[in-house]
């Protein structure tokens, strides 16, 4: 099945992650439509499988309306981040992923849940 979003869909899992994570939902659950992840060419609903395989990972909890992360999925953000293969195509990055990248590094493991610090199983 052909994927309308760009980057291959690890990269696409990391910036759903991160824009949950920046809006708050890393301890609350936030509303899907407040997610910034169309970029020119994509539809959010080009997300949807991305969205259904993170929750069937345990990453994310969602009532199909309002999306928060699960420890297991703050956990797996961190690790994505480190990837030497992850980064951002094209030319331009948002400025959120600039600015939740730069809350992320400030936080460093104060954003990372105590209990999964030290747990190895995803």
């Amino acid at each position: 099945m052909e994927m309308a979003f760009k980057g291959s869909p690890e990269d696409a899992k990391t910036r759903v992650l991160l824009a949950i994570w920046d809006r708050g939902g890393a301890s609350e659950k936030v509303a899907k439509g407040q997610l910034r992840l169309a970029r020119t060419g994509e539809k959010v609903g080009d997300y949807d499988p991305i969205f259904e395989g993170l929750e069937s990972e345990g990453a994310i909890s969602w009532d199909k309306k309002r999306i928060g992360l699960t420890p297991a999925g703050v956990k797996m953000l961190n690790e994505h981040l480190q990837r030497e293969e992850f980064e951002f195509g094209g030319t331009q990055v948002g400025s959120w992923v600039a600015n939740a990248l730069l809350k992320w590094i400030r936080e460093g493991q104060d954003a990372l849940p105590a209990s999964t610090e030290s747990d190895d199983t995803v």
